[in-house]
């Protein structure tokens, strides 16, 4: 850093004692050797951040190339997928009816058809309708 031999540091500690004093020189040594420990951790953490930062810089600009490569490879996938969307949309709509077509009765036939579940049977359903089984009627079904 600073070219600054033995010879040159016995000069500074001789004046430094000259002008501050023996009683002085010892706290205003402490204070200049924190400063200096402060400054020396504040460099160090600069330039690790700079460090840093460049090694950021150099990873995004490796990772654009194959980003690059993906986007271009997915390219026609994505425009075959959205043409089979489109294609679905279209069937989809050229298979159901029109808004306008539904009579009201149709709507209050189809809100009725659902069965509410019963409070006798504590709610529970099976597949026909009946209620709830036990494992001894499903095994008096397959007996017989």
């Amino acid at each position: 850093m600073f070219d600054i031999g033995f010879w040159e540091l016995s000069v500074i500690g001789v004046i430094g004692l000259l002008v501050l004093g023996p009683e002085r020189l010892p706290k205003v040594a402490r204070v200049v050797g924190g400063y200096l420990r402060k400054a020396r951790s504040t460099w160090a953490n600069v330039r690790a951040e700079i460090s840093a930062e460049l090694n950021a810089e150099e990873f995004k600009e490796a990772m654009k190339q194959p980003a690059e490569e993906f986007k271009s490879a997915m390219a026609e996938p994505m425009k075959d997928l959205e043409s089979l969307k489109k294609a679905a949309s279209e069937t989809v709509s050229v298979d159901q009816p029109q808004t306008g077509d539904a009579t009201p009765t149709d709507s209050a036939a189809a809100a009725t058809s659902d069965p509410e579940p019963s409070s006798e049977t504590g709610g529970e359903t099976t597949v026909d309708g009946a209620g709830p089984s036990s494992a001894a009627d499903s095994v008096s079904d397959k007996t017989a």
